[in-house]
């Protein structure tokens, strides 16, 4: 799906922020709290079947 596929397909805004490409990071976070998480990555917990519905 095109990014203009995105807006008329959610209609709007909502369309519009996911066809967005946006890079994240937590950098900011773990400089205002001074946080170091710990445990699995997200990719890692998804693999593992977290995420999985019972």
């Amino acid at each position: 799906m095109t990014p203009e596929q995105a807006v008329e397909h959610f209609a709007g805004f909502i369309g519009t922020f996911w066809g967005m490409d946006v890079r994240a990071s937590s950098a900011a976070t773990r400089a205002a709290f001074d946080w170091t998480p710990t445990g699995p990555t997200l990719l890692d917990d998804i693999r593992s079947g977290a995420y999985t519905a019972e």
